[in-house]
């Protein structure tokens, strides 16, 4: 059979940096987040407000989606409860639909977005701080963590490097309780998200784990280029703190000297050098 060609409504997905690193509730299959993505893409790079509805043929991006009826009803269900959460301060946050309605007729799920101010700031009129990414690159990854975690390193691409809290990122990527152990989230979301966007995306970071004694804590995310600039300031910290060591014991061994009543001054070497700084003569 001929692999069939995907047909999108727009090359370009655009979205507020906040919106790419938000938690989307209630969208957490692959299907589901390819279909937000499309629908998001329809709205257009450089829209100032929401047309009333955007329509997206459904075998034209999943054959397999439209195979049954059953499962489009489950898919709109879906969307139509997709929530992204907006956290004001610590403990202070709120649920704001995506959308106002979906439906789906004839082979097509037509979607009215929210008017709500949120997502006008989300997804309209997108001068800055925004996250911009090709939708075929998109459409090629196989989960939805791969999914999340690239738009989520595509929204600090002009960063070197991002630290999140574990507890954090896996509350962004709607991570189960069965995959909240670290070994177990590290096998089947980092590396295979790492894994999946090399493969199949233009989008290159590396990531490691950052422990406090044995437990692991946060994530540091890096990005191109990043990784020579996070060695070079490590190798720097740590040239500085050996500095410093040397010339702590270089200003105890010139106090020392001093009140010893012996010093005359006439060595060069670098104990005498800050004693004369310390102590010069009358």
């Amino acid at each position: 059979m001929a692999e069939m060609q995907l047909v999108l409504p727009g090359e370009i997905v655009k979205v507020h940096n906040e919106f790419a690193r938000a938690r989307i509730c209630n969208l957490e299959t692959v299907i589901g987040q390819r279909i937000l993505a499309i629908l998001i893409s329809c709205i257009g790079e450089h829209a100032v407000r929401f047309e009333k509805t955007y329509s997206v043929d459904v075998k034209t991006f999943t054959p397999e989606a439209g195979s049954s009826y059953k499962n489009v009803k489950s898919i709109c269900k879906d969307i139509a409860s997709a929530l992204v959460e907006v956290k004001y301060d610590y403990d202070e946050f709120s649920y704001i639909p995506i959308f106002k309605d979906i439906s789906y007729k004839k082979g097509k799920i037509n979607a009215t977005f929210n008017d709500h101010a949120v997502m006008k700031k989300c997804l309209l009129d997108l001068k800055k701080f925004f996250t911009e990414y090709n939708m075929v690159e998109y459409l090629k990854l196989p989960s939805s963590y791969s999914q999340k975690i690239f738009q989520f390193v595509k929204s600090w691409k002009s960063e070197s490097e991002r630290i999140e809290s574990l507890d954090q990122l896996m509350r962004m990527l709607n991570a189960p309780e069965s995959m909240r152990r670290y070994q177990d989230f590290k096998r089947f979301v980092l590396e295979k998200a790492h894994k999946d966007i090399s493969k199949h995306t233009t989008v290159r970071y590396e990531w490691e784990p950052i422990k406090k004694g044995k437990a692991v804590v946060a994530i540091r995310f890096i990005f191109s280029g990043g990784k020579k600039s996070i060695v070079a300031k490590e190798k720097k910290a740590v040239s500085d703190h050996k500095t410093n060591q040397e010339n702590n014991k270089k200003f105890k061994e010139a106090v020392k000297c001093h009140q010893s009543g012996e010093c005359n001054f006439k060595t060069t070497s670098k104990t005498c050098a800050i004693c004369k700084k310390l102590f010069p003569t009358e």
